[in-house]
């Protein structure tokens, strides 16, 4: 092989390990499951909700809302949904509305297990005048612990679970985004379902409403990017009926963390490389959007309501897809092998010409 020959396949292969190695931060790929619902139609979504009625009950879905009515019965009788999604990790809301009526007017879980009478579960409870939370594993209740203790007829109350690491964290607002009560224990469960019923004794019926259901962090949560010396832009529209618009309280969620809009329907940020959950309402009806920010690049979340009408597309960026090809972990495994390759059989070449071109004595 040729001196320079060999020498072309070193400096490429070198190229090959150092992009490998040195290259932009690895994005993960995680297969996430979502789920939101604002129950607007007439009937429940089976692709999203499994219904379970223990004895006698009705499930039906009218103005906007969920509403869960357990029967007076002989014994306990549970009547509620579950979610057709399973998730690990996450944020998990639901809007719901209080009935005085019944033993628990209503009950927002993540389980596992059985629809009815799941053996793993932690859960929010509203008995009036008390919200409470309480965890059960293998069929064991674990404690109960009192969040808010002045919940009345008629109230709207946001109820919110978040399992993350190890932990489980309970959280009851009210429907302006003031934090009533929360509570936190150690739990971990995976491949749990979401699940809202409504339980009644033999000496009163139940009832319950939900008006709406999402997942603002959904599947298992994408860890933080590491450090990188550059940095993308995050651009976020928000549309209503075809125009740019407010939303409700000209603020916007952006990995959990409030961001106020200043001009009308536009926000944006240099922000590092990573993943991007982008959240705002709009007269109380919930949208999301996830989106990953690689260095140097802008990428954009629209969010609409009504007819949507977003930007105009931006011009495709070279360095934008290339920056996406090295973010890719098996593409980078792959360049690793091949420039490994590529010197090993340059560094052979080159011996091997010297040994050829050494003079021949006697």
């Amino acid at each position: 092989m040729k001196t320079s020959t060999s020498l072309i396949l070193i400096f490429f292969g070198a190229l090959l390990i150092y992009l490998s190695l040195f290259g932009p931060p690895i994005v993960a790929t995680f297969q996430l499951s979502s789920l939101y619902d604002d129950f607007n139609g007439t009937s429940l979504d089976t692709s999203k909700w499994i219904k379970f009625i223990e004895r006698d009950g009705t499930i039906s879905v009218s103005n906007g809302r969920l509403q869960l009515q357990a029967k007076q019965t002989t014994g306990k009788n549970r009547v509620g949904v579950a979610s057709t999604s399973t998730f690990n990790e996450g944020k998990f809301k639901a809007r719901v509305i209080c009935h005085y009526a019944g033993m628990k007017s209503i009950q927002f879980s993540i389980a596992k297990g059985d629809y009815v009478n799941p053996l793993d579960s932690a859960l929010i409870m509203l008995q009036p005048p008390y919200a409470y939370c309480d965890i059960r594993v293998d069929g064991r209740f674990l404690g109960r612990t009192t969040l808010y203790s002045n919940v009345r007829e008629g109230d709207v109350l946001d109820l919110e679970i978040e399992l993350a690491s190890g932990k489980v964290y309970f959280r009851v607002y009210d429907q302006s985004g003031n934090l009533l009560g929360q509570a936190s224990s150690s739990f971990d469960l995976q491949g749990f379902f979401l699940r809202l019923d409504t339980e009644s004794t033999s000496s009163s019926a139940s009832y319950g409403e939900v008006d709406w259901v999402e997942t603002s962090v959904a599947g298992s949560q994408p860890p933080p990017p590491p450090p990188s010396p550059g940095t993308g832009k995050l651009e976020v529209y928000i549309y209503v009926d075809g125009k740019l618009a407010m939303p409700d309280g000209n603020k916007i969620y952006v990995n959990g963390e409030e961001k106020i809009l200043t001009t009308t329907g536009y926000w944006s940020a240099e922000v590092n490389p990573g993943t991007y959950t982008v959240q705002a309402s709009y007269k109380g009806q919930i949208k999301s959007d996830t989106k990953t920010v690689y260095a140097g690049t802008t990428a954009r979340i629209v969010l609409s309501w009504g007819t949507e009408a977003p930007p105009t597309p931006a011009p495709w960026n070279p360095l934008e897809w290339l920056y996406q090809i090295l973010a890719n972990p098996l593409t980078r495994s792959f360049m690793l092998t091949v420039g490994i390759v590529f010197v090993g059989i340059g560094f052979i070449g080159m011996v091997a010409g010297r040994e050829h071109r050494k003079p021949m004595t006697t």
